[in-house]
C-alpha cells in the first residue's frame, strides 16, 4: 500500500485594519507617508521535551499613520510556531501606533528532539490587497527551536479497530472491505507525518487505500479490500494488517505506540442452495435423534409437547425430511434418550417419567420389549439418564440411572450397568452415590471399555472394564472437565464443549471452542473425514448467530461455516439438554431444534 502523508495546517495571510483609521475613509492629497519599525527580528530557544512551550512577544512601531488607512498582516510557517495573535495600541500623542504580535512555540514534548525553524513574515499596506507597502515593510521573524535528547514526538494516534479485525461475508458476495482509522487524538506535530499499511504476502487483502481528514481530530482511514468471497469459497481464513505512523519516509523513526498489528479473521461462510441443501422437519419436538447406516435413515424421540407426533419414535428419511414410519409410546410421557444398535436392529429409548427403557425392533417398527429399570430400595424408581447400545451386540446396552432425570441438576445418580436383553449384568463399578451424577457414556474402541464421567464436584473420569459379569472399575481420573456429551475416537474423548480429553490420563490436551465464544454447543465427529462438526449459537457481534461449523479434528482449527436463521435453541432433555448433532451418510448433518430437526447435505459437510 503508497504510504500517504498527513499534511499539518499551513498558516493563513490575516489583514487586520488599524483601528484609528477604519471606517475612516481615505486621506487628504497632503496626508503624510506612514513608515514601521520593530523591535526585535531573530528569536532562539532550547528546551527540554518535558519543558513548557516557549511565549514571545515583537512590538512593531507605526509612525505618522494619520489620514491613511493602514492594514497590517502575517504569515507563518507553522514548523515550529503554534499559534499567533495581535493587537493594535491607541496612538500616542507623538502620533505612533504600536503592533503587539504575540506568538507561541510548539510543545516541546509534541515536536519530539530536533532543531526547528520558522519565519513570521509581517506586512504593512495602504490597501487590502496590500499592492503598496508602507516604508519599512515587509519585515521578518526568525525563529530557531531547539529540542534537546533524543525522543520522537508525543503525539498520541488511536487505531480503531484496536486489537483485531473481524469480517465476516457469504460465499455468493463479489467482495469484502473494512475500514482501519488512525485519529491523532491530541493534534499532529508541524511536519509531515507518514501513514503505512501492510499486510502479509499471499493473505487475503487485495488492496488499500487511504482518505486524510484534516479537519478537526487529524484522522487517516485505510480502506482494506479482501479477496472477493466468491473466488476464494468458503473457509475461515487469517492475516494480519500492521499499522505505522512513521516521522520518515522509510518509517525508520516511529510515533509512540507504533507500529500496531491487527489479526484479522475473515470468515466466507457457505450458502444455503449454494454449497448445501438445507430441509427442516418443522413442528417435530425432537428430545434425541440418531442415525443409522444400516437403513440409511434419521431417528428420533418426540417430547409430550410436539406440535407433530408427541411422544413418539420416528424414522425420518433425511433426503426429503418426511417421517416414512413413526411409533406412539406412551401417550403423555417424555422420551428423552435414544441409541440405535449398530446393526439397525434396535432402537432404545429412555424416558425422564417412567422407570423403564423401551426396546423397538425397527424392522417392523413395532415394541419389542418393555424393560423396567431396577427399583432402588431407598429412592424408588429410577430413570434413564444415558443410553449406548453396545457395539457388535446389538440385544446388549449400557444405562446410566437416576431418581430424577433432570440433568444438570441432578446429583443424584444410582449407578451405571450393562443389560443383556431385559437381564442387568450383576456388577456396577460404582457404588450409588448421592454426590455424584454419572451421566455421560461412551464406549472405546470396542465394547470391552466403557467410559463415564462423573459431573460432581471431583470431575471424575471413570474407565470401567467391560465382561459378561458387569462392569469392573479399571481407572480414574479427578478434575476432568468435559461436557455431558462426548464421543470416542483414537483414544480421545470429544466433548460439545470442544474439549478433547486423553482417556488414558484424563488431561485436556486440546480444545475447539475459545471460552465465552458460544453457548449451547452440540457435536458430532468423523474420524475418516478428519473433521469435528458444531452446531452453536456463536457470540458474534451486533447479534449472536446460528452456526454450523466444521472443524479440522486434529488441529482443531475452524474450516467453514454457515449462518442458520430457521433452527434455534438445540432441544434436549435430561442428560442432552443441549441437543444431538448427528453426522449421516457421504454429506449430511441434523440437529434437534427448537422449530423442528434440520437436515443439511452438501460440499459444506464432506469439503
Amino acid at each position: 500500500m503508497k504510504p500517504p502523508t498527513v499534511t499539518a495546517l499551513v498558516g493563513v495571510f490575516t489583514l487586520t485594519c488599524i483601528l484609528s483609521a477604519c471606517g475612516g475613509g481615505g486621506g487628504t492629497s497632503g496626508a503624510s507617508s506612514p513608515s514601521v519599525t520593530v523591535d526585535k527580528t531573530q528569536f532562539s530557544a532550547t528546551v527540554a521535551p518535558t519543558d513548557t512551550a516557549p511565549n514571545y512577544q515583537v512590538n512593531f512601531t507605526v509612525t505618522d499613520p494619520s489620514g491613511v488607512v493602514v492594514y497590517a498582516g502575517y504569515r507563518y510557517q507553522n514548523t515550529a510556531i503554534q499559534n499567533v495573535s495581535v493587537n493594535w495600541s491607541n496612538p500616542t500623542p507623538n502620533n505612533q501606533l504600536t503592533y503587539t504580535l504575540s506568538f507561541a512555540l510548539f510543545p516541546p514534548a509534541l515536536l519530539g528532539s530536533g532543531t526547528y525553524q520558522d519565519q513570521i513574515q509581517v506586512k504593512f499596506c495602504l490597501d487590502q490587497q496590500c499592492t503598496s507597502q508602507i516604508s519599512g515593510s515587509p519585515m521578518t521573524i526568525s525563529v530557531s527551536y531547539t529540542v534537546t535528547g533524543n525522543v520522537v514526538s508525543n503525539a498520541v494516534y488511536v487505531v480503531t479497530p484496536g486489537s483485531s479485525i473481524t469480517v465476516e461475508a457469504p460465499d455468493t458476495a463479489s467482495s469484502a472491505s473494512v475500514a482501519i482509522s488512525v485519529a491523532a487524538i491530541n493534534g499532529l506535530p508541524p511536519y509531515t507525518v507518514y501513514l503505512l499499511g501492510q499486510s502479509k504476502a499471499n493473505g487475503v487483502v487485495a488492496s488499500g487505500s487511504w482518505a486524510i481528514n484534516d479537519t478537526g481530530t487529524p484522522t487517516g482511514t485505510l480502506t482494506v479490500n479482501l479477496k472477493s468471497p466468491s473466488s476464494i469459497g468458503p473457509g475461515v481464513y487469517s492475516d494480519a494488517i500492521t499499522i505505522s505512523v512513521c516521522y520518515d519516509a522509510p518509517c525508520t523513526k516511529e510515533a509512540l505506540g507504533s507500529p500496531w498489528v491487527l489479526p484479522v479473521t475473515y470468515t466466507v461462510t457457505a450458502t444455503a442452495g449454494v454449497d448445501y441443501t438445507a430441509q427442516m422437519l418443522a413442528g417435530v419436538i425432537a428430545t434425541d435423534i440418531a442415525y443409522s447406516s444400516v437403513t440409511g435413515k434419521l431417528y428420533a424421540v418426540t417430547a409430550s409437547y410436539s406440535a407433530q407426533l408427541p411422544s413418539s419414535l420416528l424414522e425420518i428419511d433425511p433426503t426429503n425430511a418426511t417421517v416414512t414410519r413413526s411409533l406412539g409410546l406412551v401417550e403423555g410421557q417424555d422420551p428423552i434418550v435414544l441409541s440405535l444398535s449398530d446393526d439397525g436392529s434396535y432402537a432404545y429409548v429412555g424416558f425422564s417419567d417412567r422407570g423403564v427403557v423401551e426396546r423397538v425392533a425397527i424392522s417392523t417398527m413395532s415394541l419389542d420389549l418393555s424393560i423396567p429399570l431396577p427399583v432402588d430400595p431407598t429412592y424408588g424408581a429410577p430413570f434413564a439418564g444415558y443410553l449406548l447400545a453396545m457395539p457388535g451386540a446389538p440385544h446388549s446396552w449400557a444405562v446410566s440411572l437416576y431418581t430424577e432425570a433432570l440433568g444438570l441438576t441432578d446429583f443424584d445418580s444410582r449407578g451405571t450397568y450393562v443389560f443383556d436383553d431385559a437381564a442387568r449384568r450383576p456388577n456396577t463399578f460404582i457404588t450409588p452415590d448421592p454426590s455424584a451424577r454419572v451421566m455421560p457414556l461412551a464406549f472405546g474402541s470396542n465394547s470391552s471399555t466403557l467410559y463415564a464421567w462423573g459431573g460432581d464436584t471431583q470431575g471424575t473420569l471413570f474407565t470401567a472394564s467391560v465382561s459378561p459379569s458387569g462392569l469392573a472399575l479399571a481407572n480414574e481420573a479427578i478434575g476432568v472437565g468435559i461436557s455431558p456429551d462426548f464421543y470416542y475416537l483414537a483414544g480421545s474423548l470429544y466433548g460439545a464443549d470442544g474439549g478433547v480429553i486423553d482417556v488414558s490420563t484424563g488431561v485436556k490436551t486440546s480444545e475447539f471452542l475459545p471460552p465465552l465464544t458460544v453457548i449451547q454447543p452440540t457435536i458430532a465427529v468423523d474420524g475418516p473425514l478428519n473433521r469435528a462438526y458444531f452446531f452453536y449459537q456463536e457470540q458474534t457481534s451486533p447479534v449472536p448467530l446460528w452456526t454450523f461449523a466444521s472443524y479440522n479434528l486434529q488441529t482443531q482449527a475452524v474450516r467453514e461455516k454457515t449462518r442458520v436463521s430457521d433452527c434455534s435453541s438445540p432441544l434436549g432433555s435430561g442428560l442432552n439438554a443441549s441437543g444431538r448433532l448427528v453426522r449421516f451418510g457421504a454429506n449430511g448433518l441434523a440437529v434437534n431444534c427448537r422449530e423442528g430437526v434440520e437436515i443439511i447435505t452438501g460440499t459444506f459437510v464432506s469439503n
